[in-house]
């Protein structure tokens, strides 16, 4: 069942990655990234006024590290969204939906490939941008006014491999079961750009005043077990017959 599965990750690809949508979506995104990277360099140019004794990497590390999460979680949640968003929409316009249910996949498969076509390219696509953002804060905001690289810490690799996929991964899986249950796909798109606007404001604009980086990644790993555990529930509703429903709605 391995390659139906694969199939379905290959088609989704195919027909997200080669679209305007997707390359105005890459646009915006590195218009995200540099708005991030203005806000740092106020933030660090700051601080370094305010403690000229005190060696920068102390206090700097931990802006680096909520930066770092910041910018992975907003990309990855951003591009799982706009690839979901996109393939159902062509799925329900085409009514390609119904032929795939009529595939030897269970719905667990099924509902697992739809899942890893929008988790494995924007968590890819997080990573990319992440390490793009890191590289430009060092070379235009940290080296010339420290004079060094400073590297994040512990808490950013925790985030990125593992609190950040986490969330991604059930978020996907949450978004997508539920335009499968729900027939109205605007409403539930409409709340989750919603959301996505809140996170960004909130991890950007309040990064600068969290004392912990710690506390955002075990917020994340909270958050990411209570989708796991919203997705367990409402796959119970999950039904060929109400796929089918939904799709003509």
């Amino acid at each position: 069942m391995m390659k139906e599965i694969l199939v379905i990750l290959k088609k989704d690809l195919k027909e997200t990655l080669h679209t305007r949508t997707f390359l105005i979506s890459i646009a915006l995104t590195i218009l995200v990234v540099y708005y991030v990277l203005i806000n740092l360099e106020r933030t660090i140019g700051a601080m370094l006024k305010t403690n000229t004794v005190i060696e920068p990497t102390g206090y700097i590390q931990p802006i680096i590290d909520i930066a770092i999460f910041s910018v992975m979680l907003i990309v990855a949640v951003y591009y799982s969204f706009m690839i979901n968003s996109y393939t159902l929409l062509i799925e329900k316009t085409k009514h390609s939906l119904e032929s795939l249910l009529c595939t030897p996949l269970s719905l667990k498969q099924f509902w697992f490939g739809k899942t890893m076509s929008m988790f494995i390219p924007s968590t890819i696509l997080g990573f990319l941008f992440t390490l793009a953002a890191f590289c430009a804060t060092n070379v235009f905001v940290i080296y010339p006014k420290v004079g060094h690289w400073i590297y994040p810490g512990a808490v950013s690799f925790v985030a990125i491999f593992i609190a950040v996929p986490s969330i991604v991964l059930f978020l996907s899986a949450l978004f997508y079961l539920l335009q499968l249950i729900i027939a109205n796909v605007r409403l539930i798109n409409i709340i989750f750009m919603f959301v996505l606007i809140i996170t960004i404001n909130v991890l950007i604009l309040g990064s600068s005043n969290l004392k912990s980086s710690w506390s955002l990644v075990f917020i994340s790993l909270g958050v990411a077990a209570i989708l796991g555990l919203t997705n367990l529930f409402l796959f119970r509703m999950l039904t060929k017959e109400r796929i089918v429903l939904t799709s003509k709605g």
